[in-house]
């Protein structure tokens, strides 16, 4: 199916010597991308609409992409979060809930790593943005016993459920990190579905679970960032998936 998930995590210049500078895209590169998708016509949708058209609901439209981020910097409600409210765009963010309103500090520089608080959730979702679980402690949910995946799985949905007053429906796996069994723990939890890091720009009905996306690279401009939407692109991840993730690609 022609549905395209993009993965950003944070919307701001990147630090001096930040030891993970491929994770941030610039507010005037961001704009730019979001220009492109709305000059060319492309249908920004909720994840909501995408598994709805996978399950048997409506067809998507042609171009159709979800807008998704990963981790919960504040610089989300700061950056990003106006220019997509100034395009008409929807978008899901995954939150980690131990790290709600917090400032950790990154390596060795002097920078911190800032959180959204409970009070910028409730602002986004009042705005129509998804708030989705990412975790209670970002550990690898693949690699750790399955009892205390499923506390990381269920107990962040719980609170953020209690900030936002209503239900949390969407996971994302940190570090993309999953397996069959954590898979089934958050369909079990009562989440309609999850996204993964498998490098895909076409979804199934099979990967409702474990959504394949596309991370969005700093280097990315604007002729890269449309080939992200392109057979080419799907051909070439195809065979790549095959060999990493076997059944779930």
């Amino acid at each position: 199916m022609s549905a395209t998930i993009l993965t950003y995590h944070h919307v701001a210049d990147a630090p001096p010597g930040h030891p993970r500078r491929d994770l941030f895209i610039s507010p005037r590169e961001f704009n730019r991308q979001m220009d492109f998708l709305k000059q060319d016509g492309f249908h920004v949708a909720s994840l909501d609409v995408i598994k709805n058209s996978l399950t048997g609901g409506e067809p998507l439209p042609h171009h159709t992409v979800a807008i998704t981020f990963d981790d919960g910097f504040e610089d989300i409600f700061q950056n990003a979060f106006p220019i997509l409210r100034a395009h008409g765009f929807t978008a899901t963010i995954f939150v980690i809930t131990g790290t709600l309103g917090a400032a950790v500090s990154q390596g060795d520089t002097s920078e911190c790593e800032r959180y959204l608080s409970a009070e910028h959730l409730r602002a986004l979702s009042a705005a129509d943005i998804t708030i989705g679980s990412h975790s209670t402690a970002h550990r690898r949910l693949g690699n750790i016993p399955l009892d205390e995946a499923t506390e990381e799985i269920v107990n962040s949905r719980k609170v953020l459920e209690e900030i936002l007053g209503r239900p949390i429906t969407w996971f994302s796996y940190p570090f993309g990190s999953f397996n069959s069994d954590v898979a089934r723990c958050v369909r079990n939890a009562g989440y309609a579905g999850a996204v993964s890091v498998i490098r895909d720009n076409r979804v199934k009905p099979s990967q409702v679970y474990y959504l394949p996306r596309v991370m969005v690279m700093p280097d990315a401009t604007l002729l890269r960032f449309s080939y992200y939407f392109s057979a080419l692109y799907h051909i070439i991840h195809r065979i790549k998936n095959r060999r990493r993730w076997g059944e779930y690609a």
